[in-house]
C-alpha cells in the first residue's frame, strides 16, 4: 500500500482488532518516504483509535531519526496530561528502505517493546495505566486530541496483529520467511472491481492501474488505490 501524507490517505477496520488493555504485537514492513515533509515531523504506520488519542503508535519520528513504539497513559490531551510511554529504536532510520518494524505490549512486565528487522530496541519504562482503546485499527495515520495526525507517507505492507506477545525468535522468522505467490492480476487503467478482474470476490474498487499478488496465507499485496478504504 502506497500513500500520500498530503493526500491524507489512510485505511481502517470497521471495528476493533485488539485489546489494548492486554498483552498484544503490531507488526509490518515500512518504507518512509524520505523526501516526505510533515508539521509534526512523525508518521503513523499503525495505530487503533480511542476518543481522543490511539490506544497505540507505531511510528517513524523524523526528528529523531528512529522508530518508536508508543501509547498514552490516558485517553485524554489537555497540556500535557496524556502521558507518555515508548518504546525506541536508537540505530537511526534508513528512509526509501523496506524495515520490518514490531511492537509489542507485554501485560505481565507491563512495558512496550520494539524491535526492528528482527533487532531488539529499547523497552519503554513500566505502563501503569493500560487503557482500551475500542475503535477501529487504523494504517497510514494516527490520532490526537480527538483528530486525525501524523499521516504515513511511503509505503506499508503485510501488517499483522497479534493478541499476545511475540518473542526474538518469532519476530526474526517473520524477517526471514518470504511468503509464496499464487496469483497475480492486471488491472487495466480504466480500474474494475476485483471480481472483475481475478474471478474472485474482494473488498474495494480499484481505480488505479497497476496489479495485486495473492500471498500466502491470504495476504494480499498491491499497487493502486482500494476507493471504497482510502480517503
Amino acid at each position: 500500500m502506497s500513500l500520500d501524507n498530503t493526500a491524507l490517505q489512510y485505511a481502517a477496520t470497521q471495528r476493533p482488532v485488539v485489546n489494548t488493555t492486554k498483552s498484544f504485537a503490531v507488526s509490518a514492513w515500512l518504507k518512509p518516504d524520505g523526501s516526505a515533509t510533515s508539521p509534526t515531523r512523525n508518521f503513523t504506520a499503525v495505530s487503533t483509535r480511542g476518543e481522543q488519542m490511539s490506544g497505540f503508535y507505531l511510528k517513524y519520528v523524523e526528528a529523531n531519526d528512529t522508530w518508536v513504539f508508543a501509547r498514552t497513559a490516558r485517553d485524554i490531551h489537555s497540556s500535557g496530561d496524556e502521558g507518555w510511554y515508548q518504546a525506541t529504536w536508537r540505530q537511526g532510520v534508513h528512509t526509501d528502505e523496506w524495515t520490518h518494524v514490531v511492537g509489542v505490549y507485554d501485560a505481565i512486565d507491563q512495558r512496550l517493546k520494539i524491535y526492528v528487522n528482527g533487532e531488539k530496541g529499547e523497552d519503554s519504562a513500566r505502563v501503569t495505566s493500560p487503557w482500551s482503546a475500542t475503535g477501529p485499527l487504523e494504517i497510514g495515520r494516527a490520532q490526537w486530541d480527538a483528530g486525525p495526525a501524523d499521516y504515513w507517507a511511503g509505503e506499508i505492507d503485510d501488517v499483522s496483529v497479534y493478541d499476545r506477545i511475540v518473542g526474538a525468535g518469532e519476530v526474526e522468522e517473520m524477517v526471514t520467511r518470504h511468503p509464496d505467490l499464487k496469483g497475480r492480476w492486471k488491472f487495466n487503467s480504466e480500474g474494475c472491481t476485483s471480481t472483475e478482474c481475478a474471478g474472485e470476490t474482494k473488498t474495494g474498487v480499484w481505480t488505479a492501474p497497476g496489479w495485486v499478488e495473492a500471498l500466502e496465507p491470504g495476504r494480499v499485496k498491491g499497487y493502486g488505490t482500494p476507493e471504497e478504504v482510502l480517503r
